[in-house]
Protein backbone atom coordinates (compact mmCIF):
# COMPACT_ATOMS: atom_id res chain seq x y z
CA UNK A 1 0.00 0.00 0.00
CA UNK A 2 1.21 3.26 -0.73
CA UNK A 3 1.47 6.00 2.02
CA UNK A 4 -0.52 8.62 0.58
CA UNK A 5 0.12 11.56 3.38
CA UNK A 6 4.05 11.35 1.95
CA UNK A 7 2.85 14.50 -0.53
CA UNK A 8 1.69 16.17 2.41
CA UNK A 9 4.60 15.18 4.68
CA UNK A 10 6.54 16.78 1.96
CA UNK A 11 4.47 19.83 1.21
CA UNK A 12 4.67 20.53 4.79
CA UNK A 13 8.06 20.27 5.42
CA UNK A 14 8.75 22.44 2.74
CA UNK A 15 6.63 25.17 4.03
CA UNK A 16 8.37 25.06 7.19
CA UNK A 17 11.75 25.49 5.25
CA UNK A 18 10.70 28.43 3.47
CA UNK A 19 9.01 29.82 6.48
CA UNK A 20 12.69 29.94 8.62
CA UNK A 21 14.14 31.07 5.93
CA UNK A 22 12.51 33.97 5.11
CA UNK A 23 14.25 37.17 6.46
CA UNK A 24 11.57 39.78 7.18
CA UNK A 25 12.14 43.41 6.15
CA UNK A 26 10.47 45.01 9.64
CA UNK A 27 12.21 43.23 12.32
CA UNK A 28 14.63 45.88 13.28
CA UNK A 29 12.25 48.30 13.66
CA UNK A 30 9.96 45.83 15.96
CA UNK A 31 12.88 44.46 17.80
CA UNK A 32 14.66 48.26 18.77
CA UNK A 33 11.07 50.28 18.80
CA UNK A 34 10.28 49.78 22.81
CA UNK A 35 12.76 51.31 24.04
CA UNK A 36 11.68 51.24 27.33
CA UNK A 37 12.25 47.57 27.52
CA UNK A 38 16.46 47.19 27.51
CA UNK A 39 15.85 43.34 26.78
CA UNK A 40 14.42 44.51 23.14
CA UNK A 41 17.10 46.71 22.29
CA UNK A 42 19.79 45.57 20.27
CA UNK A 43 23.36 47.14 20.37
CA UNK A 44 23.69 47.16 16.69
CA UNK A 45 20.48 48.81 15.60
CA UNK A 46 19.86 51.70 17.96
CA UNK A 47 23.52 53.19 17.87
CA UNK A 48 22.78 54.94 21.78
Amino acid sequence: MKNRYLPLIFLICLHLFFLMNLQFTAWPEMLSYPDDNASFRLDFISNK
